[in-house]
């Protein structure tokens, strides 16, 4: 169906901006009011962590790139 093919290249046009893994596609809005709940919080630093990981395998694959 068209849909499914328009789907499909929206896909492959943002694969590599937004990896499966991404901390934009695995942190969901918090809204103000509940920014200092200790899940929101949990979440913040999660997705630190999972930020810091993206930036190392960049600067890995970037290295590797370059030899």
């Amino acid at each position: 169906r068209p849909v499914g093919t328009c789907y499909k290249q929206l896909i492959q046009s943002w694969g590599e901006v937004l990896p499966t893994q991404s901390v934009c596609l695995a942190v969901p809005v918090v809204p103000p009011s509940a920014y200092t709940e200790p899940m929101a919080v949990q979440q913040r630093v999660d997705a630190q962590r999972l930020q810091a990981v993206e930036i190392a395998d960049q600067m890995h694959g970037d290295a590797a790139a370059s030899r």
